[in-house]
């Protein structure tokens, strides 16, 4: 308890002035709440019982303008609360959404969207109610019980200690059901926190949901989530119910004391018939004070849950909070020294070792130099580290191991603020913001000219569509840019990163989910840009940087090769393995039609024995088959009938596997990628499939039915053979 009333007290410091005035209008007000009571002994005792009728004037008239001054004071103390209570609450968002804005990104990984939004829908209301209620309901309690039982003691001391009793039982019951309360308290909100991102991830994948008619299947997700907010709620009541029937029934117990013994006090002549009516009047102004002090108490309970987490994210680590010190090295990064321009980005990997998990390294020792005005490209499998370079890159995480190193500074030491003020970055799936183009284009430089950023618009060839709108660069984004094409958003996310005229241009997949067409127009956009600026790009598209000046190749971690296009296929090593692989194909513009060569069907191993000429007649044979996100291609236990070679986008291979606690799930085991393939015992006899295929992107593939191959192999029948045999051994 005393720790929720410590915090709000820190809440309240910025307002003395408003807080000391409070204090003393509602002082008074409480002041004549108190002792009102008292007036009934006066009366009856001096004025009723004599039947002095002047001094009967006198007290009721001077009861009168003390509560119209008092309840004028209360009056203007309500105002005053009110607006306290605003300011604090305000206070606590903007500091709370200004911590959100540096908190490191590990911060956001490890929670759902629902836990942050509720710090603001939830918990923040908590804590501003709480101090309302303890500001007047509490403040009032305290003062009417202090001042009643001063009152008392001087009245009747041997009642005053009957009350004291009977009131320290009120308090027992909540002390001791605390804990339990604090514990019913934090699963409702943890709870309530998790429907919350049930909810916000249901409306934002809406497409998804009713594209695969999986509304059945979330509203089962939705009742699970509200059977566990049910239970957790009906607890949290339950306590709430007897946290407030405790103080109930002692009242009652001390109400039947009070009557008694006060009666027979008046009955023994020891105190006069005002005097009783006087103290149990005060009394029963006191015990309404003491009980609506125990209705205050869950509210206690649930603001110090809620300022628990507060303070969980106030406390967690910000990726600024360095800053301050690093301002030697910021103006080193930024330019802003006296009469010097900003030195040109020279970057480097000395030796960095990174995992984002202290026992799972994802970097080896890499070791890279990036110099000024370079078009580098990290290319590998899904898991070889690439992605990660640019995680450091960017400073969303720090190595473990080395250092990297920005114009011979480590990144480190330097202020990270002003280093992202010169670089800009495009990713796979670019977030568009409300409002307009215009104010989405600027978002990376707030002062941007229209000027600026037209010519970045033009820059990224997304000018002209921009003018054909009837509302132009004024036209609403609606709903995360859904009504945009996933051309348009990239070129909008490109055209927004070339508004801040970056030094360093990072593209992470900025274009691996685009049709061939949109691909490869962008990517002529992307090698315009190249000449200006650093670009450091991660594909797993080989063809999209063949003529980048440095290919750094990833495999496990390690940087395996670097060199050229030319240079590296010449080394017959992994780039050529994944160039071998990724060729071969022959996609529409529309990506909806892929013819495969036979020299590509070749590097299969169970087609390397196969004369070309049949091998042309069996890539006649492929089907072209097209999957959004979360599609299932291949459901483990399904019978299989077809062959598949992934043309474009990424799937995941799950493996139905049993916990700890008995429940069979679904665990990933692989990432596959341009180029790889799947299914192919499927080609030999119809068996369960042993693993399951899902998109993680929106894929193209090429599939090949049993049935077909085999008819077409029974025309020769020593490579039906041969066939048979390699596929015998891979299911062996």
């Amino acid at each position: 308890m005393w720790s929720v009333v410590k915090a709000i007290l820190s809440y309240l410091r910025p307002y003395k002035l408003l807080f000391v005035l409070f204090l003393l209008l509602f002082g008074l007000d409480l002041i004549f709440v108190s002792i009102a009571p008292l007036s009934f002994n006066f009366l009856i005792d001096y004025a009723v019982t004599p039947k002095n009728m002047e001094l009967f004037m006198l007290i009721i008239g001077t009861i009168l303008l003390l509560g119209i001054v008092c309840t004028i004071a209360g009056i203007f103390a309500d105002r005053l609360l009110s607006r306290l209570n605003a300011l604090v609450e305000q206070d606590l968002r903007h500091r709370l959404f200004s911590k959100l804005q540096q908190l490191h990104i590990s911060y956001y990984q490890g929670k759902r969207t629902g836990d942050s939004v509720a710090l603001f829908s939830s918990d923040i209301p908590a804590i501003s109610s709480t101090m309302s209620a303890l500001l007047s309901t509490g403040i009032q309690s305290v003062v009417v019980v202090i001042i009643s039982m001063s009152v008392l003691l001087y009245l009747e001391w041997s009642m005053a200690l009957v009350i004291i009793a009977g009131a320290s039982l009120i308090f027992v019951g909540p002390m001791l059901m605390s804990k339990r309360a604090n514990q019913s308290y934090e699963s409702y909100k943890a709870h309530k926190a998790q429907l919350n991102s049930e909810v916000t991830e249901n409306v934002k994948a809406q497409k998804i949901i009713k594209s695969f008619n999986l509304q059945q299947v979330m509203l089962q997700r939705f009742q699970d989530r509200t059977k566990q907010l049910f239970v957790s709620s009906y607890k949290l009541n339950l306590v709430n119910a007897a946290l407030g029937r405790i103080p109930m029934i002692s009242l009652l117990f001390v109400n039947l004391a009070i009557m008694t013994f006060g009666s027979y006090l008046a009955l023994i002549e020891r105190i006069t018939i005002g005097e009783l009516i006087a103290f149990y009047t005060m009394y029963m102004s006191m015990g309404n004070s003491v009980y609506s002090l125990t209705f205050i108490i869950p509210s206690l309970t649930d603001a110090k849950v809620s300022m628990e987490r507060l303070q969980a994210a106030f406390q967690a680590a910000s990726e600024y909070e360095h800053d301050h010190k690093k301002e030697a090295t910021a103006d080193a990064l930024s330019g802003q020294q006296s009469g010097k321009v900003a030195e040109p980005f020279n970057i480097q990997y000395d030796r960095v070792s990174f995992g984002y998990e202290p026992d799972k390294p994802v970097l080896d020792n890499i070791q890279l130099t990036i110099p000024y005005g370079a078009n580098v490209a990290f290319v590998g499998s899904s898991g070889s580290g690439k992605s990660s370079m640019i995680q450091l890159l960017l400073g969303l995480y720090q190595p473990q191991e080395g250092s990297l190193l920005i114009n011979g500074s480590s990144l480190n030491q330097s202020n990270i603020a002003s280093y992202r003020e010169r670089l800009a970055v495009v990713f796979q799936d670019n977030f568009m913001f409300q409002g307009t183009i215009r104010e989405n284009l600027a978002m990376s430089k707030l002062d941007a000219t229209d000027e600026e950023i037209k010519l970045a618009a033009k820059q990224a060839e997304i000018h002209d569509y921009i003018m054909s709108l009837p509302q132009g660069y004024n036209t609403i984004v609606e709903d995360e840019g859904s009504n945009f094409s996933g051309g348009q958003r990239q070129r909008l996310a490109i055209a927004r990163a070339l508004v801040r005229k970056p030094q360093l241009l990072v593209l992470d997949e900025a274009t691996s989910a685009l049709d061939p067409a949109t691909e490869s127009a962008l990517n002529a956009t992307i090698k315009k840009l190249a000449k200006e600026r650093t670009i450091v790009s991660v594909t797993h598209r080989l063809a999209t940087v063949d003529d980048a000046d440095l290919i750094c190749v990833f495999h496990q971690g390690k940087i395996v090769e670097q060199g050229k296009h030319g240079e590296l296929l010449d080394k017959q090593g992994q780039y050529h393995y994944l160039w071998e692989k990724q060729t071969g194909f022959t996609l529409s513009e529309e990506g909806d039609d892929v013819q495969i060569d036979a020299a590509r069907l070749s590097k299969l191993t169970f087609f390397k024995q196969v004369s070309d000429e049949v091998l042309e007649d069996i890539s006649m044979l492929f089907n072209t088959e097209k999957f959004e996100q979360g599609s299932t291609i291949i459901q483990e236990g399904d019978r299989g009938e077809k062959f598949y070679i992934l043309i474009r986008g990424k799937v995941e291979v799950l493996k139905d596997m049993t916990d700890e606690h008995g429940q069979v799930r679904q665990q990933p085991i692989a990432v596959l990628e341009d180029g790889d393939h799947f299914g192919e015992i499927a080609l030999l006899q119809n068996v369960p499939r042993t693993a399951t295929i899902k998109t993680i992107t929106s894929c193209v593939v090429i599939s090949l039915q049993r049935k077909l191959l085999q008819h077409m192999l029974s025309k020769h029948p020593e490579i039906n053979d041969y066939v048979r045999k390699v596929l015998l051994e891979r299911l062996g």
